[in-house]
């Protein structure tokens, strides 16, 4: 599966946005999930995010939700696959990260 590098509109936000400003959003914004064990919808697929987010790490960064100035920002292409499945079975209950 090809992962586009844009923003999920999720049906219960669209009527908050124009065109326009979909797009611009489509544009700016990675695709952001809260890192938690459900199904996403990307462009036109459902996935276990869990299980995606494993087996396509080399496309992905989690990190925590509130934190900033990159710590424990993990990126896929440069984490072990055993640290990164850790790292998502350690922290998918708090819902406090996100994965991009």
């Amino acid at each position: 599966m090809a992962i586009k590098k844009y923003w999920i509109k999720e049906p219960r936000f669209q009527h908050i946005f124009d065109q326009e400003e979909i797009d611009l959003i489509e544009k700016l914004i990675p695709w952001t999930k809260v890192l938690k064990d459900h199904k996403v919808t990307n462009n036109g697929f459902t996935v276990d995010l869990r299980t995606f987010i494993s087996e396509n790490k080399d496309k992905f960064v989690i990190k925590p939700a509130s934190s900033y100035g990159g710590k424990d920002v993990f990126l896929g292409n440069e984490t072990d696959q055993n640290l990164w499945d850790k790292k998502i079975k350690e922290n998918i209950k708090s819902e406090e990260w996100v994965v991009q």
